[in-house]
Parts: C-alpha cells; structure tokens; sequence
C-alpha cells in the first residue's frame, strides 16, 4: 500500500477494516449460521480490497484520456465497490452491537475494536464514494450515492 505507485489506497483500506472486522466477528459468533455470515462477508470484504484498487487504476487511466464516457464508466465502477463495502460495514455494525449482548465480558474488548474497524470502513467508504461522484459531477448521480451512503444515527 504504501509503495510509490501502488493504487491500494482509502478505498481498499476501507474494504480491508470490513475484513478485518468481519474477521474479529467471525472469531466470536458462537451461532453457526451467523458465523457463516460473518464469514462470507470477511471474505468479500477482503476481496472488495483488490477490486477497488484495480478498479481505481482504471479512473485514473481513463482520466488521463481524457473525460469521456470511459472515465465517467471507471469511476461509476470504482464508486460501486465502495458503496458495497458500505453496505457490508453497516451490516458488520448492526451485527456487533447485536452480539454485544452474547460475548462474554472478557471477549468485549475484540468486540468493540470490531464494531471500530467496522465504523472506520464504513466512513471511508462514505466519504470515498461521495468524493468519486462530486468528480464525476453528474447532479442526478450524486444525489443517488448520497443516498445510498446516508449514515443512520449511532444508538447506543
């Protein structure tokens, strides 16, 4: 990530925070069927990680030649993948403060750190989706992802 030249930036650290939380989840759901979720999840997340940083080589190739229909398809392509580690983040935190009643107390601390990477993925995600479609600056496009990423209130 941090080699000169590499396109594993936020957007990919997002999707791995998700990993990483849906990992740390994984690690504590004593249910089957839920740890198969949390599984599935890790996994995509940590798959999502690659595709955003393939995806966003492809904007910036694109935005070098200009910005045509090819560049606005990149970087609609590259914003999808966020809003999908969006998704998973927000379902990875719905699914911590449910288990915040089932772990046991000297297994929270995982926990909360969980429910963190999960809200550090979710933000990022947020703010690198809304970032690639001001770019793009098509109104009616904008308005959909910031929709789409609206953030619900934190209940505690």
């Amino acid at each position: 990530m941090a080699r000169r030249g590499s396109w594993w930036g936020g957007g990919s650290t997002s999707a791995l925070a998700a990993a990483l939380a849906g990992a740390l989840l994984e690690k504590l759901e004593v249910r089957g069927a839920a740890a198969r979720r949390l599984r599935a999840s890790r996994r995509e997340a940590a798959a999502l990680a690659a595709r955003d940083a393939v995806r966003f080589a492809a904007v910036i190739a694109a935005s070098r030649r200009g910005r045509g229909r090819g560049f606005s398809r990149a970087l609609k392509s590259a914003t999808a993948v966020q809003l999908r580690v969006f998704a998973l983040a927000g379902a990875l935190q719905r699914s911590s403060a449910r288990m915040e009643r089932s772990v046991k107390t000297q297994f929270r601390s995982d926990l909360r750190c969980a429910a963190a990477l999960a809200r550090a993925a979710s933000v990022g995600a947020r703010e690198l989706a809304i970032t690639n479609a001001r770019w793009l600056a098509e109104p009616a496009y904008t308005a959909h992802v910031t929709r789409a990423v609206r953030m619900k209130p934190r209940s505690r």
